[in-house]
């Protein structure tokens, strides 16, 4: 049985990745309007929503290997995400302004599953 407190720890960052896609999803058609938007955009939101994705098989997964696994390529994806991100930036599509809260989530969320998975692994080696 999981404790209350880690189960409200999983479903802040549950809906914390969430979130986080959704924001994904909203950009898509703010960067649709050039080719190179359009190929950048389709590329974050497949990373970005793959992270909570990810993370909600890993919830379940019926190995810690599997966890560890899922939780890994959460993180991958996370750190996916803000290269596409950074991308935005640096090409000029939208202003860094814009898209520094977005960046530092997905900096935040990368080290919340990095911490998870070296905690798994320390406690269960």
């Amino acid at each position: 049985m999981i404790p209350n407190a880690e189960r409200m720890e999983r479903e802040e960052l549950r809906a914390r990745l969430v979130s986080f896609g959704v924001r994904a999803v909203k950009l898509y058609p703010v960067l649709q309007n050039t080719k190179p938007g359009e190929h950048i955009a389709m590329q974050l939101l497949r990373a970005a929503t793959s992270v909570g994705a990810n993370y909600a098989e890993a919830m379940h997964a019926r190995t810690g290997a599997e966890f560890v696994s899922k939780t890994t390529i959460a993180l991958c994806e996370a750190a996916e995400s803000s290269h596409w991100i950074e991308l935005i930036v640096q090409s000029g599509l939208i202003k860094e302004s814009r898209m520094s809260d977005l960046q530092r989530e997905a900096h935040e969320i990368a080290s919340i599953l990095a911490a998870t998975v070296a905690t798994y692994k320390n406690n269960h080696s």
